[in-house]
């Protein structure tokens, strides 16, 4: 019943933020990229993304081993996942804004990093991962 429920709550993210994203190339007139692309706008982008994720996979092994092995709450792998979700999406927006050919498509970033941290508060203030973990 778990998965079941992990399965209904995913789709759910997946249905809602392609009823935004359709909403906002709808009002802005934004054209669609290719779906799972990701290009960097410039090299500067580029090392500042890989500097990103790099830290966001140390801190995430850390939380994780804090979480398992001192019993710390898995809420706080949560937080860092907002922190690192509002950095990336920070930076990718400034880039699209400011550096891209196509700086309409920060819109749809800045609505992708509320998204997720809207997404992310709703589960730690609704406990859910506790409740389907248990």
């Amino acid at each position: 019943m778990n998965w079941l429920m992990i399965g209904v709550i995913i789709l759910s993210i997946f249905i809602v933020n392609f009823a935004i994203h359709g909403v906002l190339r709808k009002i802005y007139k934004i054209e669609k990229k290719k779906i799972f692309s990701y290009n960097h706008v410039n090299s500067l982008h580029r090392k500042l993304d890989w500097i990103v994720r790099i830290a966001n996979t140390v801190v995430i092994f850390i939380v994780l081993y804090f979480s398992v092995f001192h019993n710390y709450s898995i809420n706080l792998m949560l937080l860092a996942m907002s922190g690192f979700i509002v950095i990336q999406g920070s930076i990718q927006a400034y880039f699209e804004w400011k550096k891209s050919a196509t700086p309409k498509h920060s819109i749809l970033t800045v609505s992708d990093v509320l998204l997720g941290v809207i997404i992310i508060t709703l589960l730690i203030q609704f406990d859910v991962i506790t409740k389907l973990v248990s």
